[in-house]
C-alpha cells in the first residue's frame, strides 16, 4: 500500500498543520485534480475502505478532514499517470491527444477537438476507448446541435419544470452548482396529457448544456445533485414509461457528460427504499458508491450541512438560505436564458391550463414564476 498523498510539515506553519504534497513522483494526478480522486473507475482499486472522520486542531481553530484509504493497482495506475501526463505535458501518445487545449480546439494529432481528460477518467485510463467515446460524444452534439441548443426557443420550459419539479440552488463547499430534483413530485398524468414524455430527454441535454456552458464551463467543474424522495411510491418506480425515460435521460449523461459528479445526496429516503437500493448497489463501483449520501427525513439538514453551508440549503429543508426554491440566481439565470429567446424567436411560451401567473391568470413570459411546493 502507498498512498497518493505524501504528508509533510510545512515549515512556514504551526508545528500541528500539515499539508499534502500531490506533485510527488507517485501522485497520480497534478495539484488542480487533487480534489477529484474519488473519479476514478473501481478497476484501477485494489480495494476502498471507509471513510475515516478526524478532527485537526491548531492554536485557534479545528477543521474538520474526510480521508478516504485506497489501494491500488500500481500497473494500471502508473500507466493512467502517463497517459495524464501526456495529456497534460503535451506529449503524444499513440498518435492521440498532446495535450489538454481548449474545448473546441482542434487536436492536430486527431483533426477533432481536443478530448477533455474526463473521458479518459470515465474509461480508466484506456486512451483507445476514452478516445472511440469522445468521437461518438462530438457525432451526437453534432446531430443534436448540442453547441447551438441555448440560442434556440424552448417553449415547453415552463410546463416542464412543474411536471418534473427541478432546480439550480447555490453552491456546495466546494464551489460546485446543486442541483435539486423532486421525483416524488412528478406530475405522470400531466405529462402525458401535454405529450411532454418525448421531451425530456432534450429538456435535460438543454439543463446539462447551460450548467456547463454558462455556470460551469471549466473542464475540472462538477455539480452536486440532491434527490428529494419525499411523496415517491412504487406506482412511479415501477412505472415503465418513467423507467424508459429515465434510462434514456442516464444514458445521456453518463455517456456524453462523464465525471460531472461531485456527490449525489438522496433524502427523504421512504421506507422500502433500502430494499430498492440493495439491488442497485452490486451493480455500483466504489467510487460511484463513495459519492453516494443517503439520509431519512430526520437526517436531512444535518445530512445536507457535512456537502452544503447552512446558508446555502434552502429554508425548506432549514437551511437559511435567502433564497426560496426556484428563486436563486442560477435558477432565475436559465429562465431569462429560456425567456429571451422565447422573444427573440417570437416564439410563444407553451401554456397548459394548469401553468398560472402567481396571480392566478394564465401563465405568461413577463409573469411566470417557478414556485415548486415540497413535502419538506
Amino acid at each position: 500500500f502507498d498512498p497518493l498523498y505524501h504528508r509533510h510539515q510545512n515549515q512556514n506553519s504551526d508545528e500541528n498543520s500539515s499539508e499534502y504534497d500531490y506533485d510527488s513522483p507517485s501522485s497520480l494526478f497534478p495539484l488542480k485534480r487533487r480534489r477529484y480522486l474519488n473519479n476514478m473507475h473501481e478497476d484501477n482499486f485494489i480495494h476502498s475502505r471507509n471513510f475515516v472522520h478526524f478532527n485537526h486542531s491548531s492554536k485557534d481553530k479545528v477543521e474538520k478532514w474526510e480521508l478516504t484509504l485506497i489501494g491500488w493497482d500500481f500497473e494500471k495506475a502508473s500507466i493512467l499517470n502517463e497517459r495524464m501526463k501526456n495529456l497534460a505535458g503535451g506529449g503524444v501518445e499513440g498518435g492521440g491527444s498532446g495535450k489538454a487545449g481548449e474545448l473546441g480546439e482542434i487536436d492536430p494529432n486527431t483533426s477533432m477537438p481536443y478530448m477533455p481528460e474526463r473521458f479518459l477518467l470515465a474509461e480508466a485510463g484506456d486512451y483507445a476507448k476514452a478516445l472511440e467515446r469522445w468521437r461518438d460524444t462530438l457525432a451526437w452534439r453534432k446531430m443534436k446541435e448540442a453547441d447551438l441548443v441555448l440560442t434556440k426557443p424552448h417553449p415547453n420550459f415552463a410546463t416542464t419544470k412543474e411536471c418534473y419539479p427541478h432546480f439550480f440552488h447555490e453552491k456546495d463547499k466546494l464551489g460546485n452548482v446543486v442541483y435539486y430534483e423532486l421525483p416524488g413530485m412528478i406530475d405522470w398524468p400531466r405529462i402525458k396529457a401535454t405529450g411532454l414524455k418525448d421531451q425530456f430527454v432534450d429538456h435535460v441535454m438543454y439543463v446539462q448544456e447551460y450548467m456547463w456552458t454558462i455556470l460551469q464551463p471549466s473542464q475540472d467543474d462538477r455539480v452536486t445533485l440532491v434527490l428529494d424522495l419525499n411523496g415517491l411510491n412504487m406506482t412511479t418506480v415501477f412505472n415503465k414509461e418513467i423507467v424508459t425515460i429515465i434510462k434514456n435521460i442516464v444514458t445521456m449523461t453518463s455517456t456524453h457528460y462523464p465525471q460531472r459528479s461531485n456527490k449525489m445526496i438522496v433524502i427523504n429516503v421512504p421506507g422500502w427504499f433500502g430494499m430498492l437500493f440493495n439491488l442497485i448497489k452490486p451493480l455500483l463501483n466504489e467510487a460511484q458508491k463513495a459519492k453516494i449520501c443517503i439520509f431519512r427525513s430526520h437526517e436531512v439538514l444535518q445530512g445536507m450541512r457535512a456537502t452544503i453551508d447552512d446558508c446555502c440549503i434552502p429554508k425548506e429543508y432549514g437551511g437559511s438560505s435567502p433564497y426560496a426554491i426556484g428563486q436563486s440566481p442560477d435558477e432565475l439565470g436559465i429562465r431569462k436564458q429560456v425567456f429571451d429567446n422565447l422573444r427573440k424567436h417570437d416564439t410563444p411560451l407553451y401554456v397548459d391550463e394548469p401553468l398560472r401567473n402567481p396571480d392566478g391568470s394564465r401563465a405568461t413570459i413577463d409573469k411566470w414564476e417557478f414556485a415548486p411546493k415540497t413535502y419538506a
